[in-house]
């Protein structure tokens, strides 16, 4: 076992958290430019041979973990038709972005 003086220590804490700082500037960069690309998200027209295509890619959206439930919900409603839309509006829980 290795007996660092207070001075290594001290640095060898510093440098440990830099590293962690980087590593999280790192994951929130890349969550940063996932975001700025288009979610690969298939659009929902209100058949129901077409649903379980469009819940698969928007469950995958979903664990990918990168959105907020906010951010979500509008890509939901950025991917379904109009009338879907409509049919959602009642059920749809309350967000701070969607309003009826």
């Amino acid at each position: 076992m290795t007996n660092y003086n207070s001075s290594e220590a001290a640095k060898l804490n510093t440098y440990s958290n830099k590293l962690v700082t980087e590593e999280y500037s790192s994951i929130k960069l890349a969550e940063a430019i996932l975001k700025t690309r288009e979610p690969r998200i298939r659009t929902f027209d209100g058949d129901v041979k077409n649903y379980p295509a469009f819940k698969a890619s928007f469950n995958k959206l979903e664990r990918e973990n990168t959105y907020s439930e906010d951010e979500l919900l509008e890509i939901l409603l950025t991917h379904v038709t109009d009338e879907v839309e409509k049919a959602l509006q009642g059920i749809l829980p309350r967000s701070g972005k969607y309003k009826n």
